[in-house]
């Protein structure tokens, strides 16, 4: 059945930079705010959000000794004093990584884990905040109380509670995209490449810059990947290779699989609920599964091509580098926040076109609110957790917004004026 093709006011409305789409449309027209806050609102959830942040630094800091944490220091202080950790650790992160993290070794463990926590927040307060410079779609209210939501998620507690770093790859991926959409190709490739010699998956941006012909932003990514491998040393990368790798298998192999993120690992589990998993047999029904998604992605970024989505693409992009990443964990969930951004945003016009069908809305808030209870409740709740697999929310927010952005694509194409 084909999409509702929206009135143009609506088509107005959905662009995310705030600019008409449809020719002939007048473009110095006001960008129009869908949802908004009263100050107040916005203040009590300030307020909320730092009480929660205070609580949680104080609650968490004894965490130093612990991991994750404990092993990046471990790590960085083997670094600095020129031992071949690779042989002697078993290190599956970086040699950029861990050459990145050893000045921190310098201050003492509780002082550098303090730093690294304070770091995590304002990076992830910062992904938001550019997220929300990029459309028009909320106003300052509800951009500040969003970015608040990121901070008192489970994800974010999560990201706390192992001293992970998921929100320093979140705001390095977001400005590559913000500063593609200025066209400043050279800085978008090279937080781009940050982003990827810190951890590998998030060369999955790789492809969304290929397939939506940005090869620009792909060549200065690829050169200063290079240039980042060349100062940490080539011989350091061997050793990532040869004791790392192999050491993250290990990992991929304890279990654990309803706390990770991966299609491997959702495969691996369903298999072991009826027999014992194969690592031939998991690994082939992962891989088919991985292309088909990545081709999905693929397939509709490219046709979408320039219309206003960019945000949501970009945003389906990371949903799929989480599904891609073997090992991936629950607290890594943080890189889906632009996605639920996003797709909140898309969603607004679709229901409040006045063409669709009153039962068509029931059913979309019924799925939503199903969704929501899901997603949330595997987050809060033992019963939930233990019922429902961290792989099937990135993999329901990923289908999700492809529906969505499919809906969109129909809806905003140019010169349809009727």
């Amino acid at each position: 059945m084909k999409p509702p093709v929206l009135p143009a006011d609506i088509r107005r409305e959905n662009d995310e930079g705030g600019q008409p789409i449809a020719a002939g449309v007048d473009r110095s027209r006001r960008p129009v705010t869908l949802i908004t806050a009263t100050p107040v609102v916005g203040a009590v959830i300030i307020a909320a959000a730092i009480f929660h942040v205070v609580g949680k630094l104080r609650g968490l800091s004894d965490r130093y000794a612990r991991y994750d944490f404990a092993a990046y220091y471990g790590w960085g202080k083997q670094y600095q004093g020129g031992i071949d950790w690779w042989a002697r650790t078993h290190c599956n992160y970086t040699p950029f990584f861990v050459a990145a993290f050893a000045p921190l070794t310098r201050l003492d463990a509780p002082s550098a884990h303090l730093g690294w926590q304070i770091l995590q927040v304002v990076c992830l307060v910062g992904s938001m905040a550019v997220l929300a410079k990029r459309v028009a779609g909320f106003s300052a209210s509800v951009s500040v109380i969003l970015a608040c939501a990121a901070i008192l998620s489970r994800s974010s507690d999560q990201v706390l509670f192992f001293g992970q770093f998921a929100p320093l790859l979140l705001v390095l991926m977001v400005g590559s995209w913000a500063l593609n959409r200025e066209h400043r190709d050279a800085g978008a490739g090279l937080l781009l490449a940050l982003a990827i010699l810190l951890k590998l998956y998030p060369g999955i941006l790789l492809i969304y810059y290929l397939v939506s012909r940005r090869w620009r932003v792909a060549v200065w990514t690829a050169a200063f990947v290079a240039l980042g491998m060349l100062a940490t040393g080539f011989q350091n990368w061997y050793g990532f290779v040869v004791y790392g790798l192999p050491h993250s298998g290990e990992i991929l192999a304890r279990g654990f699989w309803r706390d990770r993120v991966s299609t491997f690992n959702l495969v691996w589990g369903l298999e072991s609920l009826i027999a014992t998993p194969s690592w031939w047999r998991v690994s082939t029904a992962a891989a088919a599964l991985n292309l088909a998604l990545v081709m999905a992605a693929a397939w509709e970024t490219v046709a979408a091509g320039e219309r206003g989505l960019e945000g949501m693409y970009f945003s389906l992009w990371l949903a799929l580098g989480l599904l891609l990443a073997p090992i991936a964990w629950h607290h890594e969930i943080v890189l889906l926040f632009p996605l639920y951004f996003f797709g909140g945003l898309s969603a607004m016009p679709i229901l409040r076109h006045r063409g669709l069908a009153s039962h068509v809305r029931v059913g979309f808030f019924v799925l939503a609110a199903a969704m929501l209870i899901a997603l949330v409740g595997r987050e809060f709740t033992s019963m939930f957790k233990s019922l429902i697999p961290t792989c099937i929310v990135p993999l329901c927010a990923f289908v999700a917004g492809m529906i969505l952005a499919h809906q969109q694509r129909f809806a905003i194409l140019p010169g349809d004026n009727r």
